[in-house]
């Protein structure tokens, strides 16, 4: 398509300058390939892809799918230099691949299309998903072993993408994007057409200086990351103190973490105006002046890869100040509301506490705060279906999203007149957000409108646009009967979608989500089954089902029979297990999951395995400890 041209020709010189070095080829092929399993391939001179990430039809494509086309495109380029010009020595050091292309792949795709907010996004589409692995007691650091096969294909993973992506960032705050990206250039020089390591990186980026090689390695050579404690002092200060961030109730975790500590680059705001600080191995914590009753916003900007814990008076403080005005960043306000919704996922903050500071989200319009807070949002949805508040917990989260998704509407806006924002990308990512949390949490208007375009979106009668595809389809799944499901698969079998792997995409993630036990039998049957979606989707088609708190048990059991098959997947395996088995909640399904891992281990997926344990029993302590104060929040909201 002419966007992924246009984006390729614009990406060379783009690296080129910014790494000071050409591109040494004469020529660079993109090749998009039908049934994929990988996104994209970096082979030095012809890039391979996944068709979804490299086609589109202008016609349906989404601003989610132009977006991807662009950053997949960008993400493949920088491989060109950082792995392909200078290469990991061996498979422990792959981040040093795959998360400087993460890196980089938003700072170019950000010069290329600079309103579509890519550093902003970056802080959900990298930090907020790398905290999360990072806080397991199975995480590794950034530099892990790599003995065999499996141990090299558990390193493509959150970890190695999107914390490599997150510390580097953070890097390049700390020491000035100037002064990083000039070292980072006298790195590849030094190295083309040859093989480096992550000390040699550390080394380069520190200039040699030991002390500073030494902070940058807390981040390479150990997993985790701090939880910066904020509390009041006395004299009018305020203290920030580290320490290992560990899950609750993670006995074995917290005791290997005791003795770790990170370099953490910091920068703090208050009314008074910005400061920065550092802390280290050697300085623990730090005090600054801040008045009684005023507010601060620890880790302002988002750089430093850490989460933030205040103590409940300046907790009080900061969200009043939230709530009073919306001039603080949006990257702050994300920053804020997914620190505390975190905690109380991980049973460190209390619910109504976390819950309350939702009410900043009445007027937001940002699409990175909303993605920020709505994470959170549904991850709590799927440990209360089965629970008797479950229908007030809905109607708790209709009244959050229903305003907005009034606000937005259902029609996009045309991108070609003169008068169009320069917001119009991420308020349709927004559009797209809203109307399908909404869908699926049954605001009723959006229900009603979805399902009117359905019939117009499946008839051909009427054009939708892209961004409300996905809300339309999940309202016929969701509320649909029988007919609905019909139509959809005769959607999904026109050939129209099958010239559109994006739309196919879309359909297949929603057909899962049918309430009707035997359509979501049948679903699973058409996972398997080639002539309804191709092995590259397979998982995907299998997730849908899982995603439905009705199915979740089916998808499960149909891992376990299909498991012959589904073990040999590769990369998509890990995926795979955390799809079918992240929403359980409760002792008898994490000994099953375990005693199932035990007799049929995962190729390139024990990590994976182990991973899903912890989450399941993780879910099942926040119920015991969580449950009855939410319910008695929503009940009462």
């Amino acid at each position: 398509t002419q966007l992924a041209l246009d984006s390729a020709v614009a990406a060379v010189p783009w690296f080129e300058q910014y790494f000071d070095i050409a591109f040494k080829l004469p020529k660079l092929d993109l090749v998009a390939i039908p049934d994929y399993a990988s996104g994209a391939t970096e082979h030095w001179g012809v890039i391979t892809f996944r068709e979804t990430s490299l086609l589109l039809d202008p016609d349906t494509a989404s601003a989610s799918n132009r977006q991807r086309v662009v950053t997949v495109i960008t993400h493949e380029m920088a491989h060109m230099w950082t792995g392909n010009l200078v290469t990991m020595r061996w498979w422990n050091d792959l981040w040093l691949n795959e998360g400087f292309a993460s890196f980089l792949e938003t700072r170019c795709a950000d010069a290329i299309q600079p309103h579509w907010d890519m550093l902003s996004q970056s802080y959900v589409l990298d930090n907020v998903r790398a905290l999360g692995k990072d806080a397991l007691p199975s995480a590794h650091p950034l530099q892990q072993p790599a003995e065999n096969g499996n141990d090299i294909r558990e390193l493509f993973d959150t970890t190695t993408y999107s914390k490599g992506a997150a510390v580097l960032n953070m890097f390049a705050d700390a020491l000035g994007e100037d002064v990083f990206r000039t070292r980072l250039s006298a790195y590849l020089a030094q190295y083309q057409f040859q093989t480096a390591t992550t000390e040699q990186l550390l080394l380069s980026l520190a200039d040699s200086d030991p002390n500073v090689y030494r902070q940058l390695g807390t981040w390479a050579y150990q997993p985790g990351f701090p939880l910066l404690l904020v509390e009041r002092s006395t004299g009018g200060k305020m203290r920030v103190t580290q320490k290992p961030y560990a899950l609750v109730g993670a006995a074995e975790a917290e005791a290997g973490q005791s003795d770790r500590c990170w370099w953490v680059p910091l920068r703090v705001a208050t009314a008074a105006g910005e400061v920065e600080v550092e802390l280290d191995c050697d300085r623990m914590w730090a005090e600054l002046p801040l008045p009684a009753g005023e507010w601060a916003k620890v880790n302002f900007g988002q750089a430093t890869f850490a989460r933030v814990q205040y103590s409940d008076e300046l907790a009080l403080a900061l969200a009043q100040h939230l709530s009073a005005t919306q001039d603080m960043p949006a990257i702050d306000r994300a920053g804020v509301l997914n620190d505390a919704l975190t905690l109380l996922e991980d049973s460190m903050m209390p619910f109504g506490p976390s819950f309350s500071l939702l009410s900043a989200l009445e007027g937001e319009i940002d699409y990175v705060v909303w993605r920020a807070s709505l994470s959170s949002v549904s991850s709590i949805s799927a440990l209360l279906a089965a629970q008797p508040c479950y229908g007030e917990y809905r109607r708790f989260v209709q009244k959050l999203v229903a305003p907005a998704e009034e606000y937005l509407g259902w029609a996009a806006p045309d991108e070609a007149a003169p008068d169009v924002s320069e917001h119009a990308h991420t308020e349709a990512l927004l559009r797209s957000l809203i109307t399908s949390t909404a869908v699926s949490f049954g605001v009723q208007r959006a229900v009603d409108t979805a399902l009117e375009k359905f019939g117009t979106m499946v008839s051909g009668s009427s054009p939708v646009p892209g961004d409300v595809r996905s809300a339309v389809l999940l309202a016929a799944a969701m509320y649909g009967d029988e007919q609905e499901f019909r139509a959809l698969v005769s959607y999904l079998l026109s050939p129209a979608v099958q010239q559109d792997q994006a739309e196919q995409a879309r359909v297949i993630a929603v057909l899962g989500r049918t309430p009707l036990h035997y359509l979501q039998l049948e679903t699973l049957r058409m996972c398997a089954n080639e002539q309804y979606v191709r092995g590259q989707d397979r998982d995907t088609c299998i997730g849908s089902v899982a995603r439905n708190h009705l199915g979740r048990d089916l998808a499960w059991n149909h891992v376990r029979e299909h498991w012959e098959e589904v073990n040999h997947r590769g990369f998509a395996l890990i995926n795979l297990i955390s799809a079918v088995t992240r929403n359980f909640a409760d002792e008898l399904h994490a000994n099953d999951v375990q005693s199932f891992f035990a007799s049929h281990p995962p190729e390139g997926g024990e990590r994976a395995a182990e991973e899903a344990v912890i989450r399941i029993r993780r879910n099942s302590q926040w119920l015991r400890m969580n449950g009855e104060e939410a319910c008695a929040f929503v009940g009462s909201s």
